[in-house]
């Protein structure tokens, strides 16, 4: 288990994850997943409220993955994953 401002250790445990042991075994992003409810405030953009959870790293991961699969920016921008809403 790492923390948030653990980068350093991030960037370590990512180079282990290509060893001959940890290969077969796929990183798991599922921290607190279904338990977030998305807070709709005028005051700002939606939001998140939760000690721990990987919300910002599923997107980034989500978008990126938008990002390589369109074929221009026409079809990024028709196609691409919607804000999500409720609980995530």
């Amino acid at each position: 288990m790492l923390e948030q401002e653990d980068g350093e250790n991030w960037g370590q445990s990512t180079v282990g994850t290509v060893g001959t042991v940890a290969k077969p075994y796929p990183l798991n992003y599922a921290m607190n997943l279904g338990r977030g409810q998305i807070i709709e405030d005028e005051g700002g953009p939606p939001y998140i409220e939760a000690r721990v959870n990987e919300h910002a790293q599923l997107w980034h991961y989500r978008s990126w993955a938008d990002w390589m699969a369109a074929d221009s920016w026409a079809d990024l921008k028709a196609n691409h994953t919607q804000v999500p809403s409720g609980a995530v």
